[in-house]
């Protein structure tokens, strides 16, 4: 899960893409060579990879790292960032990106992340007393 000199920043952001996919029936794997978090899952008889990245800020290594997934099999990939980021990531995907590579490319605050986690947590709290 760790990774050489990564910020506790770095490491709760991919703690936080971790849950998301767990919460969404996702099998989560870490800093698997593909790419900070790894989210599997099978359904209908297909498996999909979405390679997920948690990215404080703009550098160069950003779109390397959107191709290096996609070069490997990811299906998709979500990109957590800070809020203050998230205007310069998208623009710079948007720019440096062909078309076809960006539409498999979302990019998430950390505040869109939260609210999403906490509505997902409700669901499946009501799922389960239900039951």
């Amino acid at each position: 899960m760790n990774r050489g000199n990564e910020t506790e920043e770095h490491k709760m952001m991919k703690m936080l893409l971790g849950y998301l996919f767990i919460l969404l029936g996702y099998f989560v794997f870490y800093e698997d060579g593909l790419s900070d978090v790894l989210a599997v899952k099978t359904r209908e008889n297909r498996r999909w990879l979405v390679a997920g990245e948690a990215e404080r800020t703009t550098t160069d290594h950003l779109v390397y790292n959107v191709e290096r997934s996609l070069r490997r099999g990811a299906d998709r990939i979500v990109i957590l960032v800070p809020d203050v980021s998230a205007t310069a990531v998208r623009q710079k995907l948007q720019h440096q990106l062909p078309r076809a590579t960006w539409t498999k490319v979302g990019v998430v605050t950390v505040s869109q992340l939260h609210r999403t986690i906490a509505r997902l947590q409700t669901t499946n709290a009501h799922c389960h007393t239900a039951s």
